[in-house]
């Protein structure tokens, strides 16, 4: 069987680069359309800012949600690893 390794810290540093991005993003917050306050143009029947705000949205609380799983995984193959290591009497350090 193939030994299979996880730079945790590699892990974590990319979850946050994820975070500050998705953060970032949260800033640009688009401005939606509305059409009652364009009478007689050509895009006061269209939608499609409130459906692209949406799935703005729907990319921010992804990436929100990839980075804070990302992070849970890292910390439980750590506590995995430590218990392991305890378990057959080793000594265990955390990773750097």
């Amino acid at each position: 069987m193939d030994k299979t390794t996880v730079d945790l810290n590699l892990l974590r540093a990319t979850a946050d680069r994820v975070q500050r991005s998705a953060d970032a993003l949260s800033l640009l917050r688009m401005p939606e359309l509305n059409s009652a306050d364009l009478p007689g143009s050509e895009v006061a029947d269209v939608m499609g800012s409130a459906k692209l705000a949406d799935y703005f949205e729907v990319v921010i609380i992804a990436m929100e949600d990839w980075a804070l799983v990302a992070r849970r995984s890292a910390d439980a193959f750590e506590s995995t690893e430590q218990q392991a290591a305890v378990s057959v009497g080793e000594s265990w350090f955390a990773p750097r």
